[in-house]
């Protein structure tokens, strides 16, 4: 029971950070063919973020995890 505790907890938060990136409409300002990258503090390796929907199709953010993502 826990688990699924914490597993909701999650989701509840991915649903909120989702609903944050629909309000900011970052395929108004980032083409699709776009990348840009982020990195941990610590060092780890980069995400490349592809923001997707700029032809209102869908809408998406894709992370791709390090050079061969």
């Amino acid at each position: 029971m826990v688990k699924a505790r914490k597993e909701l907890h999650v989701l509840q938060k991915l649903y909120g950070l989702m609903a944050e990136i629909f309000k900011m409409q970052p395929w108004k300002l980032i083409f699709e063919n776009d990348l840009f990258a982020v990195q941990e503090p610590d060092g780890g390796e980069p995400a490349f973020i592809s923001i997707m929907g700029e032809l209102g199709e869908h809408r998406a953010v894709g992370a791709y995890i390090g050079a061969l993502g």
